[in-house]
C-alpha cells in the first residue's frame, strides 16, 4: 500500500495528494497560541482552573457575553465566574442583562449588573431575578413618563424586593436566600440634542462609573464611617429596598458609564489595574468587540478571587 503527501502543482492550487512519497511531519504550531489577560501580583496559577461543573439545580454557565452596537452608542456586557468559584467548582453568583424598551416615545437601553451575596445558597437565582424583575418594572412605566421626572427610580426597587419574596414563596424559599445587590441604568439611544441622558439605580455595593476626559469617576461611593475606614457592610434586595440610591447624568460622544460588581471595582483600587481599563476604553474611537471585553474583564491579580461582571455604554 502506498503512502501518500499533500504537495501543491501550483502556488495557486489546491492542495492534492500524490502517491508513493512519504508524508511530511505536520509543521509544529506554538504550544500556547492564545494570549492570556493581565495578571496582577502573581495569582495562583491554579486558582482560576474549573474543576468541575457547579451541582445546580439550573445551568449557571461560567461567563456570559452580550453587546450591541447603535447608531450613536455602543453596549458592552460580560460576566465572568471567579478564581474561587471555579476552583472550589461553585457556580457564577453575578448576572448581567440588557434590554431595549421604549420610553418617552423612543428607543432606551437597560443595562444592569447584580452580585449575589457569596454567603446565600441561593443568591445566583436572585441575581438573574432581580434583573429580569427589572425590566419588568421599567416596562410598566407610564406612557407620559420623561427624562425628567421627578420621582426617579426609588419605587423600582421597592417592587423588584417584593416580586422576589413572592417567587421564594412560591418555591418555599426563605427571601434571604436570594440577597443580591443591584446596579442598573436606563440610557437614552438617540437623543436630539447628541447627549445621552441615563438614569442610575443602585442597591448595594456594586458601584456605577462614568468615564470621562481618561478618568473613571464613581457614583456615590461607598460610606466611610469616622476615621476614614471603609464601611463594609452592603444592603442587598429583597431585604433592603429602601436603601435604593439614583442619580441622573447624561454621556457626550468618546464618554463612558460602566456599571460593575464588586468584583470588578475592588482590584481597581489599584492604579494599575484602573489605568489600564481607562487605556483600553479610551485608545480608540472604537469601543471593544464583545468577546474583546470579555477578554479584558478576564485580568488574574491576587487576592481578587470573586466573581467579575461589568456593562460599558459608549457614546459615540
Amino acid at each position: 500500500m502506498s503512502s501518500e503527501r499533500l504537495v501543491p502543482d501550483r502556488p495557486d492550487d489546491e492542495w492534492r495528494p500524490v502517491l508513493g512519497t512519504v508524508a511530511p511531519a505536520p509543521p509544529q504550531l506554538p504550544g500556547e497560541v492564545f494570549e492570556h489577560p493581565p495578571s496582577y501580583r502573581n495569582p495562583h496559577p491554579m486558582g482560576g482552573v474549573p474543576r468541575g461543573l457547579p451541582r445546580s439545580d439550573e445551568a449557571v454557565p461560567d461567563t456570559v457575553l452580550d453587546g450591541a452596537d447603535f447608531e450613536r452608542l455602543v453596549v458592552r456586557a460580560a460576566s465572568l465566574r471567579g478564581d474561587e468559584h471555579r476552583y472550589y467548582g461553585e457556580p457564577r453568583q453575578d448576572s448581567v442583562a440588557l434590554w431595549p424598551v421604549t420610553l418617552a416615545g423612543g428607543d432606551a437601553l437597560v443595562a444592569c449588573v447584580a452580585d449575589g451575596v457569596g454567603s446565600q445558597p441561593n443568591s445566583h437565582r436572585g441575581s438573574a431575578l432581580a434583573c429580569a424583575y427589572l425590566r419588568e418594572e421599567v416596562e410598566k412605566l407610564p406612557k407620559d413618563w420623561t427624562w425628567d421626572h421627578v420621582d426617579g427610580f426609588a419605587a423600582t426597587a421597592r417592587w423588584i424586593a417584593m416580586a422576589m419574596e413572592n417567587w421564594a414563596h412560591r418555591h418555599d424559599l426563605p427571601p434571604a436566600s436570594l440577597s443580591t445587590t443591584l446596579v442598573a441604568a436606563v440610557v437614552e439611544v438617540a437623543p436630539a440634542d447628541g447627549r445621552h441622558r441615563f438614569e442610575v439605580l443602585r442597591v448595594g455595593d456594586s458601584p456605577a462609573y462614568l468615564l470621562r476626559n481618561g478618568e473613571l469617576t464613581e457614583f456615590a461611593p461607598p460610606r466611610s464611617s469616622e476615621g476614614g475606614i471603609l464601611d463594609t457592610a452592603t444592603d442587598a434586595l429583597p431585604s433592603h429596598p429602601s436603601a435604593v440610591r439614583t442619580v441622573k447624568g447624561d454621556l457626550g460622544k468618546g464618554e463612558v458609564l460602566m456599571l460593575c460588581s464588586d468584583g470588578l471595582s475592588n482590584p481597581m483600587r489599584s492604579d494599575e489595574v484602573r489605568a489600564q481599563l481607562q487605556e483600553w476604553w479610551t485608545r480608540s474611537d472604537e469601543p471593544p468587540g464583545i468577546l474583546e471585553f470579555g477578554w479584558q474583564l478576564g485580568f488574574r491579580a491576587k487576592s481578587f478571587g470573586d466573581d467579575r461582571s461589568a456593562v460599558c455604554v459608549w457614546a459615540r
